[in-house]
């Protein structure tokens, strides 16, 4: 009996050989590795820089104590991590750095997404995520009542 003759109990005709059977488990612990690799993406969280992660709700060259609690949680949740602000970027990326955080700063305001889980984005831009964190924030869906939304915010005439 030859080779392609040879059939093993258990594995389908089509997977009859050993190098068949060895370029479908291949092929199939790839197709895995992809999807724990997609469930392990979860996405982005955004937050706001000053105000929310630093005490001052304004832009100070000399940024003090930053609150990485909220940095380190979604990336130990599995998510990546971008910051918004109106601060250079490259200040902030220092000050994350200084607190145990790798940053990368987004000088060119390039990135509309981010996915990298280890280091953190710092852009001037707005970033698709799944959660955004802002010391200024008010929640507002589409159809919702203008007015009321500025009541809500303080906002009132």
């Amino acid at each position: 009996m030859n080779e392609q003759d040879e059939h093993q109990p258990g594995w389908p005709v089509w997977a009859s050989t050993p190098a068949k059977r060895a370029r479908n488990v291949a092929q199939q612990q790839e197709r895995n590795r992809k999807i724990r690799e997609q469930q392990e993406r979860r996405g982005t969280v955004c937050f706001d820089f000053d105000g929310t992660l630093t005490e001052g709700a304004e832009y100070t060259p000399d940024i003090g104590h930053v609150d990485v609690g909220g940095i380190r949680r979604a990336q130990a949740m599995g998510y990546s991590v971008a910051i918004m602000t109106c601060s250079p970027a490259r200040h902030v990326v220092r000050a994350l750095e200084r607190a145990g955080i790798e940053a990368h700063a987004d000088q060119e305001m390039v990135f509309a997404s981010w996915h990298e889980r280890r280091a953190v984005l710092v852009t001037q831009r707005k970033v698709c995520a799944v959660a955004y964190f802002d010391d200024r924030a008010h929640q507002f869906r589409y159809g919702q009542d203008w007015e009321r939304a500025f009541e809500r915010a303080g906002l009132s005439s």
